[in-house]
């Protein structure tokens, strides 16, 4: 590491773990939380959803496509801003993007698509 350049967090040791993902950095498992559960929850279903509901409610076509696009546009940025901001607590080169989340990640993401 570069002396000059102080680290915010504490990592692992790079002998005993090489590869770090956000969920092992106490403050950045915070911020990949909440941009899971954002995505999960603005995802294509469930403007889908908001869609119909807004198509039942209006009897028209041009508010579901705006209530619709607006939540899953939305939800993406601020995914994508969530998400980046979870990472930049890490170094580039000790990034570990391939690692799959847990099972009981998954399936939270899975159970809030169903009800959604």
């Amino acid at each position: 590491m570069n002396p000059q350049i102080p680290e915010i967090v504490d990592l692992p040791d790079p002998a005993v773990r090489p590869l770090v993902h956000p969920l092992d950095v106490p403050p950045a498992r915070r911020l990949f939380r909440a941009a899971t559960v954002v995505g999960a929850l603005t995802g294509p279903y469930a403007g889908l959803g908001l869609a119909a509901l807004v198509w039942f409610a209006s009897a028209s076509w041009l508010p579901p496509l705006v209530a619709g696009a607006a939540l899953v546009g939305l939800g993406a940025l601020a995914r994508r801003y969530l998400t980046a901001q979870a990472w930049g607590f890490i170094p580039r080169r000790r990034q570990d993007r391939g690692r799959p989340l847990p099972l009981t990640w998954q399936l939270g993401q899975a159970l809030a698509v169903a009800v959604v």
